[in-house]
Formats: structure tokens, sequence, C-alpha cells
């Protein structure tokens, strides 16, 4: 019975260690326990998030996808195939095809700038035509155009606005080219052959008359009317051919002509050129200044020859030399203009007339303004006018009072030869002005 009881105990005690152990293990898998309903929680709450982070993607992905941006962005059809499929394979795809596109942020910035840049020029274009907005989506720029109330992408606009050049193209060509026949073989042409004649006549006319001053440095200054250089070839070829006898031109030179006049009739639509019908635009692109530009030239007698008057150029000139090189032509300019109608005033005015220009040149310019036959009012403090070069002016010197504010005037003519008071009271050998005169030509 003893060893019965003591084997008892024994069990009892092992029995006593294995209950604490396994209170021991009850703990430790509540703890367990606890935490790992923690962390379910918290995993289901991020699976809740990334559920809604998942379709909201997938809902953003499907609404730019079935829109109009990946046919603005030129996507093959085969990038936003099957858009109600899984959304990760149609990612997939437009990864596969965009895969090439730099997209780091820098890239990114650079585009946008781009894009913006080009949506403000493409709003000025296309202010008559269609309304261009410039939305963000998130991290997308979606631009999107408003023609008659209708929205729709720019891709398709552009398709519009081509449809709409080609129908117009195609259904007016033939009208258009019976008109310019019209026009390269009747008055229209004849009259602007004879203005570019004319014109470039009334430039030689200039060149003559500028041709006579030279200065004591040997410079003498011309003009150039050509066709502008920044002007493709073919505008200086079809002047060519406009100032040719239209009996004269082939197939091949008429076929230029209308050419070039249709590229820019293209160029005037393009501008967006308020005539609305093919006739007000082709008299819009004929006028035949916007294909040529003046240009001063200068011949400083260095054994050069003649130099386009540049701003380099201008800088090296003495102070007298870059006054001629600037009045010079506008004398000219002025005398063209003025030439238009004979019977009008030829009036120029001139404050402190020709300062640092010596006295030879001088004389040399007042012939020029003579032959020009401009009428001549200057102001001077210190200009008599008194050269053999010009045949006549009144000068009126300004006298002031003493002690009050009265100014009245001593009127005197030059004649070619010598310089006498007009007043017959005042004596011949009455001095000149003085350093405030002021000049004034009849």
């Amino acid at each position: 019975m003893l060893e019965q009881l003591h084997d008892v105990q024994a069990a009892h005690r092992s029995s006593r260690r294995l209950v604490k152990s396994l209170n021991e293990g009850l703990a430790r898998l509540n703890a367990r326990l606890g935490r790992l309903q923690g962390e379910l929680a918290a995993a289901e709450e991020k699976h809740a998030g990334a559920e809604r982070a998942y379709d909201a993607a997938r809902a953003r992905l499907h609404r730019l996808t079935s829109g109009h941006l990946p046919y603005d962005a030129a996507l093959p059809p085969e990038a936003t195939s099957d858009p109600a499929g899984p959304p990760v394979e149609l990612a997939r795809r437009l990864a596969e095809h965009l895969d090439a596109v730099p997209y780091e942020p820098r890239h990114l910035r650079e585009a946008e700038t781009r894009l913006r840049d080009a949506v403000h020029h493409a709003r000025e274009a296309l202010a008559h035509r269609a309304t261009l907005e410039l939305a963000c989506d998130d991290d997308v720029q979606v631009l999107t155009a408003s023609t008659g109330g209708a929205r729709t992408g720019v891709a398709a606009l552009a398709d519009t606005l081509r449809a709409e050049r080609d129908a117009r193209r195609s259904g007016s060509g033939q009208a258009e080219r019976d008109l310019f026949d019209r026009m390269l073989s009747g008055s229209a042409r004849r009259h602007l052959a004879d203005r570019i004649r004319q014109a470039a006549a009334l430039v030689e006319d200039m060149n003559r008359r500028l041709a006579r001053v030279r200065t004591a440095s040997r410079l003498a200054v011309r003009l150039s009317w050509q066709v502008d250089p920044a002007q493709p070839a073919t505008t200086r070829n079809a002047r060519d051919l406009l100032l040719r006898d239209p009996a004269d031109l082939d197939e091949a030179a008429r076929e230029t002509l209308y050419a070039f006049f249709r590229d820019r009739v293209e160029e005037a639509r393009a501008d967006g050129s308020p005539a609305s019908c093919w006739e007000d635009q082709l008299a819009t692109v004929l006028d035949y200044t916007s294909w040529h530009r003046f240009t001063v030239r200068l011949d400083r007698g260095d054994g050069q020859g003649w130099q386009d008057l540049t701003r380099k150029l201008h800088g090296a000139l003495s102070g007298g030399e870059k006054a001629i090189a600037l009045h010079l032509p506008l004398f000219a300019a002025v005398a063209a203009h003025y030439q238009t109608d004979p019977g009008c005033p030829r009036f120029i005015l001139l404050d402190e007339v020709f300062v640092g220009v010596d006295r030879t040149n001088r004389g040399q310019i007042f012939e020029l303004l003579v032959d020009l036959g401009l009428d001549l009012v200057l102001t001077s403090d210190h200009e008599w006018c008194e050269y053999r070069e010009l045949d006549g002016i009144a000068v009126h010197q300004l006298i002031t009072g003493d002690g009050d504010d009265a100014v009245t005037t001593a009127r005197f003519v030059w004649n070619g030869h010598r310089t006498a008071p007009t007043d017959p009271s005042r004596p011949s050998g009455t001095p000149g002005p003085g350093p405030d005169a002021g000049v004034q030509p009849g």
C-alpha cells in the first residue's frame, strides 16, 4: 500500500506539473490569439482599402480608356481592346505600348510644358472654330475640344478639320482653277505685274537720286527691294513668272503659279484669315508687298562694295555717317509716298536738323531734298541753310524781349546766293540770328 501511495503521489505531482505547463501554454496561445486577431483586423482593413483603391483605379482606368484619350494619344486599338476585361491585363497591354515613352518625373514635366505651349497656340489659331480645355485627372492631362456645343477629343477635331479642308479642296478645286486661269490671263495679273514693275522702277528712281549723295568719307546709301529671303524659293519663281507675258507661259509654268497661289491661300486659311471666300483670300495673298523686303545698303568706298546696313555696320560709322545712313532712306520713302499723289503738299518736318553732320554733307543732303521736291519745315539753334545747293528757304529768327515773355520773329530769305531780311526797315548789315534761332522754309 505504501508503495502504491508513493506511486500515486508521484503521479499527482507529475499531473500538477503538466497542468501548470498546459496553463502556461494556454496563456501563450491566448496572447498569440490576441495578436493574430489584431493583425487580422489590420489585414482586413488593408484588404478593404486595397479593394477600394482597386475599384477606384479600375473605374478611372475604364473612364480614361473608354473616352477619347487613347485615340488622342495615338494608341493602337489593340492596346485598349476588351475594356471590360481584367483591369490588370488592360494595364499590362498599355504598359507594353508605352514602354518606349520616358516617364520619369522630369520627362513628364517637360512634356506637360510642351503640351501647355501647344494648347496656347492652338487656342489662338482655333478661336473661331473650337474651344480647347485642358483639365487634370489626377496625374493625367486630358485635352477636350468643344465645337457647336459638342465635346470631343482633339484627334477627332483634327480629323474633322482635315475632312473639311479636303472637302473644300475637292469641291472648289475646279472653281479655283477656273478663277485662277481668268486671273492669270486677265487684268488682275496685268495689274499685279504693273504694280511690281512700278515699285521696282520707283526704287530705282530713288537710288538714282541717292547716288548723287556721297559723303566726304566716301559713304553712299541705296535701297534694295527684293523678295524676302525668308520666303520660299517658289515665291521668287512665281514673281518672275508673273512679270512674263502670259502667252509665253507653258503648262509647267502655269502649274507652278497655280501651286504658289493655292499654297498662299491655304496659309491665309491656316492663319485664321477673316476672308470668307476664295476670291477674298486670293486678293489678300496677292499683296505683293508682303513678299518683298526693303534693305538699306551702304558703300563705304573701301573696295568692299555694297553691304547691308546691320547693327554692327551702323555701330562702326561716325556720328555724321550714322545720321546720313538713317536720314536718306527715310527721305526717299517719304518722297515715294508723296509721289502717289503729285498734287498733294509734300511736307517733311525735321527737329534739330542734321545734328553731327558736317557742312559739306549737309549741303549734299539739302540738294537731295530739293531734288526730291520735298517741302521742308526745320528747326535748329544754329542752322541757317546757307548752301549753294539750296535754291531758296525762309528763315524765321525767334526774338525775345528783355524782361517780358513776348516772342516775335525776324524773317530772312536765302535765295541761293545770299541771306537778306525781308523787312525793308531792317538794315542789311543787321547781324544774323543768335544761338536760339529757328529755321522754317518757305
